[in-house]
């Protein structure tokens, strides 16, 4: 049975009859997702299968939103995201699918730099002096499922570097009936930022990596697209994965590292826009909206730092406090503001 078909029963039980979607329906929610988000978007949240057959219609991203059961929209723009700058590695990442440890790494140029300066540059591990990003849990498959998927990106001159860390993962999914839960990771990079996402876009380029079996992780076109992408050449990135630990668990669980040619991402641009989706154990489906700044501008993360512990403590204490006066204003209490510790802090 292939995966196009291996959810047809499913989705008739879990969707009554409704309109085609519309822009009210799709919500590209904030990254930081709450426990209860799946009542967000369980209204209109749509199972794998159809996720697929979009893809093979030729609809991509926005397309999720504006797509009927016949009609898919050849060209649309989509909302500008938020910008991350990506930072310059200090340690260069070895793409075998583990945290590989500090003394079996080496130092960028940059990094050497730095911490022939001050030892306190030297990251903790080889992800540390990394930007990372949450996944959003954009429709929920089963509302009991605690998902959880986080990207983590790094750059040298010619390189992007990019973990996938799923604590929440702990094994590959498998075919059950008509049940497919074999993990997806989906890339999109809208090298020219124009947030035209039709398949012949120019400049557009994707690529897929999805489990064939327990053990077989594969990159390539979006399983089950009935049309020809833009794939990433096989000589512009590599990937390992594993199950292993990360500091977000000590329990095993799946990572991906993957690098990728940096100068053919900016080939045209500095900014590219980068629209990635996700598929987990229960065929949740996560999304991750960026546009990634490689500009040479761009600061070394402030995290490494000493003096970001103290820098960063002010801000938190200055920004919980302006948080509170606004509350106050509206009635509520310290007590009520701090929740738990409030109710130790402040006894009745």
């Amino acid at each position: 049975m292939t995966r196009r078909n291996q959810r047809a029963s499913d989705s008739r039980l879990e969707q009554p009859a409704q309109e085609p979607f519309s822009t009210s329906t799709f919500v590209f929610s904030p990254e930081r997702t709450s426990p209860n988000t799946h009542q967000k978007y369980s209204q209109g949240s749509i199972s794998r299968r159809r996720f697929t057959r979009a893809i093979g219609l030729g609809a991509t991203a926005l397309g999720l939103a504006y797509v009927t059961s016949k009609i898919p929209l050849a060209t649309a723009e989509l909302p500008k995201p938020p910008v991350t700058e990506v930072p310059p590695a200090i340690i260069e990442p070895n793409i075998d699918g583990i945290y590989t440890p500090r003394d079996d790494l080496h130092l960028t140029p940059l990094g050497k730099e730095l911490v022939e300066k001050d030892s306190n540059w030297m990251p903790k591990d080889e992800w540390f002096d990394c930007e990372e990003r949450k996944y959003n849990l954009l429709q929920i498959y089963n509302p009991a499922s605690q998902s959880e998927w986080y990207a983590r990106v790094k750059k040298t001159d010619k390189k992007l570097y990019m973990l996938t860390d799923v604590p929440t993962d702990l094994e590959v999914g498998k075919i059950s009936g008509n049940k497919d839960t074999r993990q997806i990771l989906w890339l999109t990079f809208d090298r020219k930022n124009t947030g035209d996402v039709s398949p012949s876009a120019p400049g557009y380029y994707t690529i897929a990596f999805y489990f064939q079996s327990q053990d077989k992780l594969v990159a390539g076109p979006m399983p089950g697209s009935a049309v020809k992408q833009p794939v990433l050449p096989p000589s512009s990135y590599k990937y390992k994965w594993s199950i292993s630990e990360s500091p977000h668990s000590s329990t095993p669980h799946i990572m991906i590292e993957s690098e990728f040619d940096l100068e053919l991402l900016t080939k045209y641009s500095k900014q590219i826009r980068c629209e990635f989706y996700a598929f987990d154990i229960d065929g949740n489906l996560l999304t991750l909206h960026r546009i990634f700044d490689f500009s040479d501008g761009v600061p070394i993360p402030d995290l490494i730092s000493p003096q970001a512990v103290l820098g960063g403590t002010v801000a938190a204490a200055v920004g919980m406090h302006a948080i509170y006066k606004k509350r106050a204003n509206k009635g509520m209490s310290r007590r009520e503001f701090l929740g738990p510790v409030g109710r130790l802090l402040y006894p009745l």
